[in-house]
């Protein structure tokens, strides 16, 4: 599976048509066939439309507290004095938050 840096890497060169396919594919579930693992081709889409519209981001990232991972944020946007946590979930199912 890539690493947050290859994920990373991968967004970067995706433009706005380059994000409406990879939505497309999203919602089409064929995203593992691009390289993408379960919910990472959402989580990136997202933080990069923010970063494609002059945001600046933090990409997703794991919380630790004595080794052991608590919470896995799935980006943060800053704009216009503000801090936003991005938690996205790729799913149709109803899910518990």
């Amino acid at each position: 599976m890539p690493t947050g840096a290859e994920y990373e890497a991968k967004i970067a060169s995706y433009n706005w048509d380059d994000l409406i396919n990879l939505w497309s594919e999203i919602e089409s579930g064929n995203t593992k066939a691009l390289g993408w693992g379960t919910g990472k081709a959402l989580e990136y889409l997202v933080v990069r439309a923010f970063q494609l519209d002059g945001a600046d981001v933090t990409w997703p990232y794991s919380v630790y507290m004595d080794g052991k991972q608590l919470e896995q944020i799935d980006g943060v946007v800053y704009v216009d004095g503000l801090a936003c946590l991005i938690e996205c979930k790729d799913t149709a199912e109803e899910i518990k938050i």
